[in-house]
């Protein structure tokens, strides 16, 4: 009922195409541009801990300078930062310490200690639900006893 179809022509097509590509399948060895090989060795990793006079900062911004590349430290302090190169300065913070800025030459891993700023900590002011200060002392003013009118 069915009639055979020879695959002969078809297979044969298949093994002259592949035969024919092998000299195009293999991936170069030594790359095109010389100079690519030398990037990696121009970029750095740096690791290190955080710390202030009771331990390990939480959530202490690492950035370098002038760039949006960072990172924050871990739930120990810790860090890592990649694709530096040397040169960079790398800026460290968190809120209520004086910003640190280390330049980076190569080094590995760095241990950072911050500092309290304590004119930092005074400029903040918080208020309850977005009220100035002027409105805080009005909430005993406003309550009137039940049962008799104004």
């Amino acid at each position: 009922m069915y009639k055979e179809k020879s695959t002969k022509p078809v297979c044969l097509l298949l093994v002259a195409t592949a035969l024919s590509m092998t000299g195009n399948m293999y991936a170069e060895i030594a790359p095109a541009n010389p100079r690519m090989g030398n990037i990696a060795q121009d970029e750095g990793q740096l690791t290190g801990t955080v710390s202030d006079a009771m331990g390990p900062v939480v959530g202490a911004t690492i950035l370098i300078k002038g760039t949006t590349h960072g990172t924050i430290t871990d739930m120990d302090g810790h860090f890592v930062l990649n694709d530096l190169k040397r040169g960079d300065v790398i800026q460290i913070s968190y809120i209520g310490y004086t910003t640190q800025e280390i330049t980076y030459e190569g080094q590995p891993s760095l241990e950072i200690m911050l500092a309290e700023d304590s004119e930092q900590l005074d400029e903040v002011v918080v208020t309850a639900l977005g009220m100035k200060r002027a409105e805080v002392g009005s909430f005993g003013r406003g309550i009137r006893p039940s049962g008799k009118p104004q």
